[in-house]
């Protein structure tokens, strides 16, 4: 027979279903409270770091806010900047200087604050009582001079000045070079045209004035050297390759930073050039960051195939070191990288429209 069922029998069982449900609910809050708080902190970690990303780059342009930058154009159409950060001290003038010839060339001076002077390449032979009336305008004291590479039209003033009595009248004191070697040039390798390396080389005829230097002028500048002068820091970021059988892909590429105005000099670099940078320095180095670029080459789309140099360094300026006659016939395609250059909206400081200047203070 079956026992009746109480009234009261399912509330006595109903509580212990209840507190089940209760106990698994209230796990699931505590579940859901832990892995809410665990995404929460999460969450704000990655808020401190992009905090700390925000706060960088607040630091960076404020940084860069306060340098300041008043370009103008004398009636001769030379271009004039004046560079400063608002503090007492020296002053630094820059020289973009325009070459006598109708090609190639590359002449760069630095006005130190006692009067002497940095003098970087310098161009043709031809061009050199060009370069010694400039220095001697200026005092007639280098302090250092640097050569990238070389090609004629970037060491040939400074042979024949050195190959003069007395320098033509003036006085070096050091001079800064690529230690590219005579077994580069003269001797046979698998890949290695001869020919070509001797092309537009005025090697030999350095090297000779260089092995006959009885004073220790010359100072061989490696891939990574670092020197300072007059309180401008100097770094070489780019040297001689002996296994890179290219002259261009060779030559020095050099970051100045004069008073935290900073300059990136690049001779005839290559794409070549820009990888082993890459390689050695790494994409996010400072020294990438320049306020002032040479265009490699003379603006030739010769040995750089693309706007990539630009992409790294991000230039508030630059400098093209071509001919008027060069620029006006497009030589060597160099309306492309001044395409690219205003692509960037960048002004182009032209050599030909100078002596430009930067002074800086």
């Amino acid at each position: 027979m079956n026992k009746p069922i109480s009234p009261f029998q399912d509330q006595e069982e109903k509580p212990a279903l209840i507190s089940r449900k209760k106990s698994f609910l209230l796990l699931d809050l505590l579940l859901l409270f832990f892995g809410f708080t665990t995404l929460f902190n999460i969450y704000l970690l990655s808020q401190v770091g992009e905090s700390e990303k925000k706060l960088e780059k607040l630091e960076q342009v404020l940084e860069e806010h306060s340098k300041t930058f008043l370009q103008t154009t004398t009636e001769d159409g030379s271009v004039v900047i004046a560079a400063t950060l608002q503090e007492e001290g020296p002053y630094y003038t820059f020289y973009q200087m325009p070459m006598t010839g109708n090609a190639g060339g590359c002449f760069y001076g630095i006005l130190l604050p006692d009067g002497e002077l940095i003098i970087i390449d310098g161009g043709y032979e031809g061009e050199s009582y060009y370069v010694l009336d400039f220095i001697k305008e200026h005092g007639g004291k280098v302090h250092s001079w640097f050569i990238t590479h070389p090609h004629f039209d970037h060491v040939g003033a400074l042979v024949d000045i050195l190959s003069k009595e007395d320098y033509g009248g003036i006085t070096i004191d050091t001079i800064y070079y690529n230690p590219f070697t005579p077994e580069f040039f003269h001797e046979e390798e698998e890949g290695k045209d001869l020919n070509i390396l001797n092309n537009a080389s005025l090697f030999d005829s350095f090297e000779q004035l260089r092995s006959s230097d009885l004073k220790s002028l010359f100072v061989p500048l490696n891939m990574g050297d670092q020197l300072t002068i007059e309180d401008i820091d100097i770094r070489c970021l780019m040297s001689f390759q002996p296994d890179h059988y290219d002259v261009n892909g060779n030559c020095l590429v050099l970051h100045f930073n004069i008073k935290g105005f900073t300059f990136l000099i690049t001779g005839d670099m290559t794409d070549y050039s820009i990888a082993l940078m890459r390689q050695y320095w790494g994409d996010t180095s400072p020294y990438w960051n320049v306020d002032f670029l040479q265009i490699p080459h003379h603006g030739y789309i010769a040995g750089i195939s693309n706007n990539l140099i630009l992409q790294l360094t991000q230039p508030r300026y630059t400098f093209l070191d071509c001919s008027k006659e060069e620029y006006d016939n497009n030589a060597v395609n160099i309306h492309t990288f001044e395409d690219w250059v205003i692509e960037f909206d960048t002004p182009v400081i032209k050599r030909f429209t100078g002596p430009n200047q930067i002074i800086i203070h």
